[in-house]
């Protein structure tokens, strides 16, 4: 059945760049964790939406935010805080246990961050209710800045109900934390292929070689598809964003085990110039691979799973046939 066997020879692969790309995965989330990154680049992402502007009070913005009651219920631990806020740019340029301690929130609310930055502006009144008049006047107070011309823009627009103006800054800074999340995954990706180079090497995953492997032993080819079958069926036993980093690395360690083809550097042999230009080859197709991400590799993974399902079927009822006459 050579069709079958090219197209379980595809799954097999495939299925492999899905396994060592949810090892990148676990192992990226892994770094992110430990270094605070998604924390970070929200501080930077509301930082550069206030170009680093200060309020009335002399204090950047970034910092008022961060400072206030609302956003502070956010943090793992507020009393830690309450010495590294004093200046922002030192959280940003904190390291590993430190910053971990402090722990800023990865992700702020639109609705807490437009209700911080208002009262930054135009603090609130016990005994009477905040209008617009009084916003629109506490914004002409602040200091010459981009952020004041922001919110200038963004009052001069409101007709008369608050709320209104509060959804505005919403959508302000939403339209802030796009940008923001772009340059959290650019620098992610950039993760992603260093960690693929890493995890290539170190074991040997070589594209060339699986596919000869596959190729010229049946059983392993058919025992990879079977276990690509299952996973497109049960996606639910492998690692998952809702599981936590120790369970995923389990659950790949134990996927790991189920693979029929051997990676490392146990049995290589080596060879000549020859030999190793062919590994090179294979080492860096499996890196520009991984670095496409797991979600990629699934969704090529079930367009196997469909072809399969369909070659299979057709070549057994030409043997059938052919039986019969």
């Amino acid at each position: 059945m050579p069709s079958t066997a090219i197209v379980d020879v595809a799954i097999g692969i495939v299925f492999v760049y899905l396994f060592f790309s949810l090892i990148c995965s676990v192992v990226n989330e892994g770094i992110a964790a430990l270094l605070s990154l998604r924390a970070k680049n929200l501080v930077a992402g509301i930082n550069s939406l206030f170009s680093e502007s200060k309020n009335a009070e002399g204090k950047k913005f970034v910092q008022a935010i961060y400072e206030h009651g609302l956003v502070r219920g956010l943090f793992k631990d507020p009393s830690a805080a309450a010495g590294a806020l004093a200046d922002i740019p030192s959280v940003l340029s904190m390291a590993g246990q430190k910053f971990k301690q402090v722990g800023l929130p990865s992700y702020i609310p639109s609705s807490t961050f437009a209700t911080a930055l208002i009262d930054t502006v135009a603090p609130p009144n016990a005994t009477a209710p905040r209008s617009l008049d009084d916003v629109r006047k506490a914004v002409a107070a602040l200091p010459d800045n981009p952020t004041k011309e922001a919110l200038m823009s963004l009052v001069a627009s409101t007709q008369s109900e608050l709320s209104e103006f509060e959804k505005k800054v919403e959508d302000w800074y939403n339209d802030s934390m796009d940008r923001a999340s772009g340059w959290y995954k650019r620098r992610a990706q950039n993760f992603l292929l260093a960690i693929a180079l890493v995890v290539t090497l170190a074991l040997n995953v070589d594209t060339l070689h699986v596919a000869i492997t596959l190729w010229n032993n049946p059983a392993a080819r058919q025992a990879t598809a079977d276990l690509a079958q299952n996973y497109v069926k049960d996606p639910k036993n492998l690692p998952n964003s809702d599981q936590g980093l120790k369970m995923q690395a389990k659950s790949l360690a134990d996927l790991g085990k189920s693979l029929p083809i051997p990676f490392g550097w146990a049995s290589e042999a080596g060879g000549n110039g020859l030999y190793w230009s062919e590994k090179l080859i294979g080492w860096i197709i499996t890196i520009l691979a991984l670095s496409l991400g797991a979600p990629f590799w699934f969704d090529i993974l079930n367009k196997f799973m469909v072809v399969r399902s369909t070659v299979k079927p057709q070549e057994k009822s030409q043997t059938e046939k052919s039986k019969d006459a």
